[in-house]
């Protein structure tokens, strides 16, 4: 499968609970030659957000606090320094909105993130010797490895691909609660399994049928041999997402007013299809009653 010239950026959602080896995944990536050179940014949110929360103080404002910030606002923060680095990239200098206060805890925060992204992006690309030497060389993807079992966390991401009408999709990693327990267990900070269970509960599957936004999605059964097979199903759906980049708003506006202006056009020559018809009808009746009567004179058309 070719890859569109004009499209050199995707965010790739790998989703799925702790434990079900989403970080170990993305450690065993393999690039395709067509998708060469890479720059690889892997925002891993264990390596950013402090885990160590009760899931059920998740919409607490009393939660557990970084500098002063909760662990909402650190994620928000997380999606504005991803949003920072692609405007740079597209050196549009977009204007940033993603609904996080810009305190100077948070700005400073903000930088730390970034900083962290690049350096993490230049490490790997030094030793897996993939990768360009900028930003414009090849082929940018932003993977973002946390269990995003909210919907709305991931439409943070899709909304972002809109915004700079770049690629868009979801990796959901799965396998039996039991399997991802015992992967858990053996972390360096674990998950309590009380909260890995609530979090099965509530994980909101990728669903196309219902949300077109997730055409785009593909979902892998961890427990299983992961093969070329496998890696050749991720890296055509990435060229899927290359390919397809997600229209920007307005475009997505216009097309929708298109629909509009054809389906109001179809109305309205529907409606004067009618009433042209009742017209007729009419100038028929009237016809008939002249002849009969005798007094037949050329009906008229309403």
């Amino acid at each position: 499968m070719s890859v569109t010239a004009n499209c050199h950026q995707s965010v790739i959602i790998l989703c799925g609970l702790p434990g079900v080896g989403k970080t170990e995944f993305v450690s065993n990536l393999e690039f395709p030659p067509d998708l060469s050179p890479i720059t690889l940014y892997h925002v891993c949110y264990d390596d950013f957000i402090p885990n160590n929360l009760n899931f059920d103080d998740i919409n607490d404002e009393s939660e557990l606090q970084v500098n002063g910030l909760t662990w909402k606002q650190l994620r928000g923060i997380l999606v504005q320094s991803v949003d920072k680095i692609l405007a740079r990239n597209q050196q549009e200098g977009a204007h940033v909105t993603t609904g996080v206060e810009e305190t100077d805890s948070a700005h400073k925060i903000s930088c730390e993130f970034e900083n962290r992204l690049y350096e993490k992006a230049k490490k790997k690309g030094q030793r897996e010797g993939n990768y360009g030497d900028t930003e414009s060389d090849g082929f940018t993807f932003f993977v973002i490895d946390d269990n995003m079992f909210y919907r709305s966390m991931r439409y943070e991401y899709y909304q972002l691909a809109r915004k700079y009408a770049i690629g868009f999709c979801e990796i959901h990693l799965h396998c039996p609660l039991d399997v991802a327990r015992e992967r858990n267990r053996g972390r360096l900070e674990p998950i309590p399994d009380e909260t890995l269970i609530a979090m099965e509960t509530k994980f909101e599957v990728p669903d196309a049928t219902k949300y077109p936004w997730e055409t785009k999605s593909i979902s892998i059964d961890t427990a299983e041999v992961t093969d070329g097979r496998t890696m050749e199903t991720v890296w055509n759906l990435v060229r899927k997402a290359l390919n397809d980049p997600v229209k920007p708003l307005n475009e997505e506006n216009a097309e929708e007013k298109e629909k509009s202006k054809k389906a109001i056009a179809a109305s309205i020559i529907y409606q004067a299809d009618q009433v042209l018809r009742k017209c007729v009808a009419e100038s028929m009746k009237q016809a008939k009653i002249s002849l009969s009567s005798g007094t037949f004179k050329s009906p008229s058309l309403c």
